[in-house]
């Protein structure tokens, strides 16, 4: 009993100590959220106490009497006076109570006027700076935390009397213990002698020879356990290990039964291990296979000798036939008895079936017609078919051993065996045409294929070609590629044959990273040849002067005939473009030399038009149409030059007009969207407006700015078309707002071409006839100062007639062009707006400022409205307005947005606090 009444002590103590902590631990967080609250009144009364704004106080103070605990709230200011109190009739009475006197004259931090069980009053300075403007003060009660810590102390009162009971009722359980202690000892003993070795002792509290005696105990039937579970792990390695390895293995006793067979062969028979053990081979092979496989059983039970051998199984269950490489070995007992035998087999079938497809293999490469050569991986000659020694001449002893380069004609470049390397090397094979000579001396042509062959990790380990004796065919292909390659008049290269040299001179180039030239030759004054002598005489001038032409081209170069007197000349391996241009002086000079054709003595001359590749990075046919492009500036040019062909001119126009055409399809698929960015006066906080502007949304890129796509269409007629779209649009959406009560007018950007149009006020009046419901005044036009300048008169008019619509204009970013106060006077344009470049960097570049400050007092002057583009900060805003700048707009007070987005930024939009000082000030 003396322990049950010291535990209950001691659970007792431990109990007070929890109600303690609690206690603090609650009262704690009381102050702490009394000072959170103090604090956050304090932030948030500071504008309202620097404004003195009594309601505005009173609304702050009013927002924190949510919190259920709250006694009081009060905002003081530093001499006592009350500001806000969650008391209204107490506003504007000083505090007299020593608690808040002694407040004045505390330093600006946190004080604690008041705690106790009851309640905690705390005191917040509010700053402005490093100064004391005034003082929040909070005052809660502690009505939760007394009755969450009487909680706490009357649930620690039951877990004493709990302890208490459990411990009493624990003492009689032990003492009943100690009495069954022996019981469970015998109990365990008559367990391990009917074998259950798990049994253990449970009772090990009591007497000192009960607890010895049953640690002894659990201990010897551990040692136990530990003996059988090393046995059975050794076992369960063994099998893993026989388990795991690629072949079958069994045991057989002397009767042909299974002792033990490895997992592979389960998972071939598909059966259990003890569906396998005790049975013979009868039950899964045919009989055949039983008696072949108990004859050589019984050659190695009775020789006792170790048997190697091949054998052909046939399950009974699916009828496949399995080759094996068996190994059979006797087991003896200690006494040199044989009880039985090992079986280890491999499968070999595949590797049989391999076998005899590479033996079928050496039979057809034997009696193939095709020429077939092997040789291993240094290219040396291991194996040769009848058909090449009957092709090449040579034995096939001559040729084993030997490199096949021993056939090669002469008629190869080196750099054609690099390219056929390479191709073997990349892709594992190369097919062509080549020449090879035969042993008497004689060329032979061969449509050869030769393979890489892999081993099973994927190395080369031989090469195989593959050859047909294509001789006479070729002798007869070269009679008709004649014919069909060659001019019949002047034996040149024809358009055939030149467009063939032309796309393997492309690929070339590419490999060797060097430049080709196309050059197109017309010659000057040939139809008068033909039309003064006859085209007999023309032919014959032909021929001449393609002789004559022909000398100023190197070894390589290719010049071609394709109709009348027209030539294309193909210049290859050039270093630079001086190399073309010798060439291009050359046959300038040679065309030009009067030429005798019978007895007439004839003189023309040759323009010339050329394009260098891959300068101009095109394919074979439009090289050839850019030099024809070329030839005809040189004609323009005064005949007898040459002229080289404008690439990047030519890539930058076809990149404008595909451009042009995309912007056209997406204006025709109405991909093209207004956002509108609000414009306000920072002084009234009044949105005075918005400005429409242009996004492409792209399906595939997405939303794309205006600066992607409209430079691309400036000062083409598509440029007019989404100048209308923009006009028509915003005045849809002025109607669609003025539907649902925002009456908001839109400013939009006008082009120069657009404004420059005859029919412009025309069309300016129809879009506005269209929307009768829209006031002209709610439009308001932009115009760069640069495009207005252009002619400006024509503008002033123009302007003029939009004005008597009703329509207002802006000139838009005003001091970036020329600006004058004489264009000032004579454009009519009622606002200025400033360009953003300047406003931005007006806070930290005094030339931007001064500029800024020049605009202002130019709208001043010439009686203007003028609005700042570009307010991306507070900063700016306040800058502005002391500047006598009110209307703006920019990042800092919108972004651009949707149209369906306005209204509820119009609703919810108010200025900046600051600008609001400055505009009372």
């Amino acid at each position: 009993m003396t322990f049950v009444f010291g535990f209950s002590l001691l659970i007792a103590s431990f109990a007070l100590y929890i109600s303690l902590a609690e206690r603090n631990s609650l009262y704690g967080n009381s102050l702490k959220n009394t000072t959170s609250l103090a604090k956050t009144l304090a932030v948030g009364s500071r504008s309202w106490v620097l404004a003195n704004d009594v309601i505005g106080l009173q609304e702050v103070v009013r927002s924190l009497q949510s919190h259920s605990a709250l006694q009081y709230a009060i905002i003081i200011s530093p001499k006592g006076r009350v500001l806000a109190h969650t008391d209204p009739n107490k506003v504007g009475l000083y505090m007299a109570d020593d608690a808040s006197l002694s407040l004045l004259n505390t330093s600006n931090k946190v004080v604690i006027m008041r705690e106790n069980s009851s309640l905690v009053d705390i005191a917040v300075p509010v700053r402005f700076g490093d100064r004391v403007i005034g003082w929040a003060r909070v005052s809660q009660s502690r009505i939760q935390e007394n009755a969450d810590l009487r909680s706490v102390i009357w649930r620690n009162i039951s877990f004493v009397l709990f302890a208490f009971v459990a411990s009493l009722f624990a003492a009689l359980l032990i003492a009943r213990r100690l009495s069954s202690g022996m019981k469970m000892l015998v109990g365990v003993a008559d367990q391990i002698q009917a074998g259950n070795t798990v049994a253990r002792a449970n009772v090990l509290v009591g007497a000192d020879e009960i607890l010895t005696l049953g640690n002894s105990m659990n201990k010897m039937l551990n040692s136990l356990a530990l003996a059988e579970q090393q046995v059975r792990d050794n076992e369960k390695k063994y099998r893993t290990i026989l388990d795991g390895v690629d072949a079958f293995i069994y045991l057989k006793d002397m009767d042909g039964h299974y002792l033990f067979a490895n997992r592979p062969i389960c998972e071939l028979w598909q059966v259990k291990m003890e569906d396998i053990i005790g049975s013979g081979d009868e039950k899964f092979f045919d009989v055949a296979t039983v008696d072949n496989l108990r004859r050589n059983d019984r050659k190695v039970l009775q020789d006792g000798e170790i048997l190697k051998t091949e054998e052909t199984n046939k399950a009974v269950e699916t009828g496949q036939t399995t080759i094996f490489e068996s190994t059979k070995l006797p087991l003896h007992n200690e006494d040199g008895t044989i009880y039985g035998l090992c079986g280890i087999s491999v499968d070999i079938t595949e590797r049989k079936r391999i076998e005899d497809k590479l033996q079928l293999s050496a039979d057809i490469i034997t009696h193939a017609r095709e020429g077939v050569i092997i040789t291993d991986i240094s290219a040396n000659i291991i194996e040769v078919n009848d058909a090449v020694t009957r092709m090449t001449g040579y034995s096939r002893e001559e040729l084993i051993g030997q490199n096949p380069r021993i056939l090669q004609s002469g008629m190869q470049s080196p750099e054609f065996y690099a390219d056929m390397w390479r191709d073997l090397t990349i892709k594992g094979y190369w097919s062509g045409e080549l020449w090879n000579r035969h042993k008497n001396g004689e060329i032979i042509a061969e449509m050869k294929t030769i393979s890489a062959v892999l081993n099973n990790n994927g190395v080369i380990q031989n090469y195989v070609a593959l050859s047909t004796d294509i001789t006479v065919m070729k002798k007869h292909q070269g009679q008709l590629e004649h014919i069909a390659h060659y001019d019949m008049l002047t034996g040149l290269p024809n358009r055939v044959l030149l467009a063939d040299r032309l796309a393997k001179a492309i690929s070339q180039s590419k490999r060797r990273k060097q430049s080709l030239a196309v050059a197109f030759l017309d010659l000057d004054g040939f139809k008068d040849v033909n039309d003064t002598h006859g085209h007999k005489v023309g032919d014959e001038l032909l021929i001449s002067i393609s002789h004559e032409m022909s000398k100023a081209l190197r070894d390589g170069d290719t010049l071609a005939r394709i109709g009348g007197d027209e030539f294309v000349v193909l210049l290859t391996d050039l270093e630079d473009d001086n190399d073309c241009e010798i060439i291009m002086a050359r046959l300038l000079e040679l065309a030009s030399n009067p030429i005798n054709v019978n007895n007439i003595i004839l003189q023309v001359s040759v323009s010339i038009g050329i394009t260098l590749y891959p300068k101009d990075f095109s394919d074979a046919d439009q090289l050839v149409r850019h030099a024809d492009q070329a030839m005809y500036a040189a004609k323009q040019a005064g005949r007898n030059c040459y002229h080289w062909f404008d690439v990047e001119y030519d890539v930058a126009l076809k990149t404008k007009h595909e451009n042009i055409e995309q912007i056209r399809k997406a204006l025709n698929k109405d991909q093209f969207v207004l956002y509108y960015q609000p414009k306000v006066n920072m002084k009234t906080g009044v949105v005075i407006g918005t400005e429409a502007l242009i996004r492409w949304q792209d399906p595939q890129r997405g939303l794309v700015p205006p600066g992607v796509f409209l430079p691309v269409i400036e000062n083409n007629s598509l440029s007019i078309e989404i100048g209308n779209w923009v006009i028509k649009t915003a005045l849809s959406q002025i109607s669609s707002w003025q539907v649902t009560g925002l009456s908001l007018p839109v400013s939009i950007n006008i082009g120069a071409l657009q404004l420059q149009q005859d029919d412009f006020v025309v069309r300016l009046s129809e879009h506005l006839a269209d929307h009768p419901d829209v006031s002209p005044e709610m439009l308001e036009l932009e115009i760069l100062e640069t495009s207005a300048l252009e002619d400006i008169i024509k503008t002033s008019e123009r302007m003029l007639a939009c004005q008597r619509l009703g329509v207002h204009f802006a000139l838009d970013d005003f001091g970036t062009g020329y600006s004058s106060l004489t264009y000032l006077k004579r454009l009519p344009a009622h606002i200025l707006k400033i360009d953003q470049s300047f406003v931005c960097d007006m806070l930290d570049d005094p030339d931007d400022l001064a500029i800024v400050e020049g605009v202002i007092g130019l709208a001043k002057a010439f009686q203007r409205q003028v609005i700042a583009e570009g307010v991306e900060t507070i900063a700016h805003g306040e800058l502005l307005l002391k500047l006598g700048c009110e209307q703006a707009q920019g990042y800092g007070i919108a972004r651009p947005m949707p149209a369906e987005n306005i209204p509820e930024w119009v609703a919810t939009w108010h200025p900046d606090a600051s600008w609001k000082c400055i505009s009372d000030g």
